[in-house]
């Protein structure tokens, strides 16, 4: 027996319960639960089996296991589901849904609720049979009250039987042409790298060109344009000029073909075009061609230049500068309405430069200069266009015609909030071995001066890195929840992070609990969840911890709605609360520089974007 909370207003019946499409009204019905698998593994979600017809849940099944796009609307009650090519518009209550502009008749009616005791989350649940004959999900298995998907993508690779039901990439956009690449193997995602296979591309699809493969080398030529690949090697060349993929090539067996699948990004720049976006919802990427450099300055005596190049190139309708530098470890990159100002503070050069951009989009002059704070490079601009600049490891970008996202650093709690802190230390403690006490035996070290130095760390990464960071609850006062999810709506941030440490037991004493966990709101969690994934995975890189994982719970700075954010998460460090951690991580300027930097490879890996390094 199952109980089921569902919309009460413009009522259908079903199997004898009532259901409808808007409010929330609790409904019971019989029904068997279904075990559902993929690949033969349990995925640990339940369908449910009512008069013969099996429904199972839009979100946690055909979203988060088999890679079906859902997009509800809770108050009009209406259903996306986009898979592929394929695109179903469903309606609560309905037994007609629209697919590809076609009407079919479900086997039963979609519903919204609560199903069984133990649920704590309303989900959409829709017949199952109807959306696999459409998507081409196969059932492998004849045993009762159980589903077993087989996937759509089944290979080899290294001998070994994979299977692939990810979100997949069905197509380029290219100079607003749609370029398709499904007709045998689409792009895939694994370890958040989206391979693409060279044979469809090169072959098949509409890109054109040659490949010629000689043993483990991969020539692949379009134009101009020629790019080399070594299977099961990350380096690569185009035309001429070796580089490093972000992981190796790999060579994989699908429907007795073989398929050589290289990162997207490095097709990208084997074709000579520009990544511009990455548009998992609708499958596909979006990229143009490079078009012409308008600027290629190369120091004439490199040994005695501190700026070795600047060069600048159209990318679509953006400018695009790159500044090859001999370190970017003092650069201060300030703007006005028509100037963008990049100082290199304390820098000589032995060339200066001054020209006119000709056949630049979005700028018209480039200088640089020597004066009495360093070198100077000024870039003149159209007034009202936005940019980002990032640097790093001896290279200075500035994107003209380009928006920062914008993204919260929230310190949690203030410095005098009670109980935030560490119990009474038993020694003294001198963090940075300048010789100088910094916490003495028996007092404590606050919980807003570790926040407040990931915090600080974490901003500067960004916003070296392109983001524009709003800076929440940094000052000693404490700003409460609701005061602090206000300012981060007035900000209008894309994303929000809350730098936190954590605590178990009444905080007098020390224990036990130990490790590092991020958090992510459980009601509002679509975004939130991958975005927490995505930094969690890069906070266990550094310091040992134990890992703790990622979660959801109902948490106020987690809380997207409030704070109108794309996705929102809480970062939990260390506990505080463990004399090791306090000892050790808590008080620790290293730890605090080490875990900011983690977040914020975190962000550029959620966000699409390549970390700059810092300069060592």
């Amino acid at each position: 027996m199952c109980m089921a909370v569902v919309p009460d207003t413009q009522s259908a019946t079903i199997y004898g319960a009532t259901i409808s499409t808007l409010g929330v009204a609790p409904v019971t019905f019989s029904g068997d639960a279904v075990a559902l698998y993929v690949d033969q593994t349990d995925t640990d979600v339940k369908g449910y089996c009512v008069n013969g017809v099996t429904y199972v849940p839009a979100e946690s099944f055909l979203y988060e296991a088999l890679g079906v796009n859902v997009n509800f609307d809770e108050v009009n009650g209406t259903l996306q589901l986009q898979f592929g090519d394929h695109v179903m518009h469903l309606q609560i209550a309905n037994g007609q849904m629209e697919c590809d502009g076609t009407q079919v008749t479900l086997s039963g009616l979609p519903f919204y609720g609560y199903v069984g005791s133990d649920s704590d989350e309303a989900e959409v649940y829709v017949p199952y049979t109807d959306i696999a004959n459409i998507c081409g999900f196969v059932n492998t298995s004849a045993e009762e009250g159980k589903i077993a998907v087989t996937s759509i993508y089944p290979y080899r690779e290294n001998g070994c039987q994979e299977y692939y039901t990810g979100q997949v990439v069905r197509s380029f956009l290219y100079n607003d042409k749609k370029v398709c690449i499904d007709s045998t193997l689409p792009g895939m995602i694994k370890n958040d790298i989206i391979y693409v296979p060279l044979e469809e591309l090169y072959h098949t699809a509409s890109f054109g060109g040659t490949l010629q493969i000689d043993g483990d080398t991969i020539t692949a030529q379009r134009g101009n344009a020629q790019a080399i690949y070594y299977c099961n090697e990350a380096r690569f060349v185009v035309n001429g000029q070796e580089g490093q993929m972000e992981a190796a090539m790999r060579t994989v067996d699908y429907e007795g073909q073989t398929f050589h699948l290289v990162p997207a990004s490095a097709f990208i720049a084997g074709i000579g075009a520009q990544l511009e976006d990455v548009e998992l919802e609708q499958n596909r990427i979006v990229i143009t061609k490079s078009v012409d450099t308008f600027l290629d300055w190369q120091a004439a005596m490199p040994e005695e230049s501190f700026v070795k190049s600047v060069k600048g190139t159209l990318k679509g309708k953006k400018d695009y500068f790159t500044i090859q530098c001999a370190n970017t470890k003092h650069v201060k990159i300030t703007h006005t309405a028509r100037k963008i100002k990049i100082l290199l503070q304390h820098a000589t050069n032995s060339e200066l430069l001054s020209t006119t951009l000709y056949d630049a989009n979005k700028s018209s002059d480039l200088s640089m200069k020597q004066s009495d704070d360093g070198i100077l490079i000024t870039i003149t601009k159209e007034s009202g266009v936005n940019y980002v600049s990032r640097y790093g490891n001896g290279v200075i970008s500035i994107h003209l015609g380009e928006t920062p996202i914008a993204i919260a650093v929230d310190c949690g709690h203030g410095a005098y909030t009670v109980g935030k802190r560490t119990p009474p230390m038993p020694f003294s403690l001198d963090f940075d071995k300048d010789g100088k006490i910094d916490v003495r035996k028996g007092q404590s070290i606050r919980e807003h001066t570790m926040n407040v130095g990931v915090g600080k760390v974490l901003a500067k990464e960004l916003e070296r890195q392109g983001f524009r960071v709003y800076r929440s609850a940094f000052g000693s006062r404490d700003v409460s929840l609701y005061g602090r999810q206000k300012n981060i709506k007035s900000a209008k941030v894309k994303y929000s992070i809350s730098v936190h440490f954590n605590a178990a037991g009444n905080g007098a004493r020390f224990n036990g609990a130990k490790g590092v966990e991020v958090y992510y709101h459980s009601k509002y969690k679509k975004s939130s969840k991958k975005f927490a994934r995505a930094v969690y995975n890069q906070m266990i890189k550094g310091t040992k911890q134990s890992k703790r994982g990622v979660k959801p719970k109902l948490l106020a700075m987690c809380n997207t709605k409030a704070m109108h954010t794309q996705a929102s998460i809480l970062v939990e460090c260390a506990f505080m609360t463990n004399l090791y951690e306090a000892k050790n991580m808590c008080g620790n300027a290293k730890f605090w520089n080490e875990t900011g930097t983690e977040i914020a490879k975190g962000v550029c890996q959620y966000t699409n974007r390549k970390y700059f390094e810092a300069d060592k």
